[in-house]
C-alpha cells in the first residue's frame, strides 16, 4: 500500500485488485512451464531481465558450484530459482530462431545503439544484486558514460586508448543491467509534437508520464520534474536531453 501511495504514476488503477486476487493465481514452476511450452515448439532463451542471465552477477559462490552438477537445463532452473529465492520470472521464448555464436553476439552488440537513461552525474557505477553488489567503477564503464552524455552511439564508435573492445562490451552490460544505459535505434526521428502532447497530458487521467526520445525510447518523468525543466533549475537534467536531441 505505501507503495501505490508513494508513486501512483507507476501503477494503473486495477494493480491494487490484481495483489489480492490470491485465490486466482494458479503459480507454475519453471520446468512445468518449459514443458508446455516445448509442446508448442517454444524454447526459452534467457530472462527479459538482463541481469538475471549472467550467473556470476546474481549467484553466489555456493549457488554456482551447485548448479554446476546439475545436466538437465530444466531442473537447473528450478533450482536456480530456489537458489536466488525467485518469486517471478519474465523468460523470453522463440520458435525457430537461429542460434548465434559467440562472434555474432560480439558483432551484433557492438553494433546496436545506446543511450543513458539519466545524466552521467546519477551514474553510480554500482548495483545491487541478489549475490551482492556487481560493481563496475573502471575506466571502462566511464569511457562509455562519457561517449553517451554526449549522444546516443554504438559501442563500435566509442573509442578509448588503452580500453580493450572487450572491456567496452562487458561494461556496457553490466551499465545495461543496471539500468543506467538502454538499447536504442541507431537513427533518429522527430519528437517534439509527441512531448507536446505528452505534456499537456500531465495530471490527468489520461497522464502518461514520459519524454520521447528521438532514438526510439522514452525517460519516466513526473510533473515535478518537468517543473524545474521548464524553468531551467535542473540544469543537469536540461542538458542531458539537449544531448539527447530534446
Amino acid at each position: 500500500m505505501r507503495e501505490l501511495h508513494d508513486k501512483p504514476f507507476a501503477y494503473p488503477p486495477g494493480y491494487l485488485v490484481h495483489e489480492f486476487l490470491h485465490a486466482g493465481w494458479q503459480a507454475l514452476y519453471v520446468d512445468g512451464v518449459r514443458r508446455d511450452m516445448a509442446e508448442i515448439g517454444l524454447k526459452p532463451i534467457g530472462s527479459a531481465y538482463l541481469v538475471e542471465n549472467f550467473d556470476a552477477w546474481v549467484l553466489t559462490r555456493w549457488g554456482r558450484s551447485v548448479l554446476a552438477e546439475v545436466a538437465d537445463p530444466d531442473l537447473r532452473e528450478l533450482m536456480r530459482d530456489f537458489c536466488l529465492d525467485q518469486r517471478f520470472r519474465a523468460d523470453v521464448f522463440t520458435r525457430d530462431a537461429p542460434a548465434i555464436d559467440t562472434a555474432g553476439q560480439r558483432r551484433r552488440l557492438l553494433a546496436a545503439g545506446l543511450s543513458l537513461t539519466r545524466p552521467p552525474g546519477g551514474v553510480a557505477f554500482r548495483t545491487p544484486t541478489p549475490a551482492g553488489h556487481l560493481d563496475f567503477d573502471n575506466p571502462a564503464a566511464h569511457t562509455i558514460v562519457a561517449a553517451l552524455a554526449a549522444e546516443p552511439s554504438r559501442l563500435k564508435d566509442i573509442a578509448a586508448a588503452g580500453v580493450e573492445p572487450r572491456d567496452l562490451l562487458a561494461n556496457a552490460l553490466a551499465l545495461c543491467a543496471a539500468g543506467a544505459v538502454r538499447p536504442v535505434e541507431t537513427n533518429q526521428v522527430p519528437v517534439a509534437t509527441l512531448n507536446r502532447a505528452l505534456r499537456r497530458r500531465l495530471g490527468g487521467p489520461d497522464d502518461t508520464p514520459l519524454i520521447a526520445l528521438p532514438c526510439g525510447t522514452a525517460l519516466e518523468i513526473d510533473g515535478h520534474r518537468l517543473d524545474l525543466l521548464t524553468s531551467g533549475r535542473d540544469r543537469a537534467w536540461t542538458n542531458f536531453l539537449a544531448a539527447q536531441g530534446v
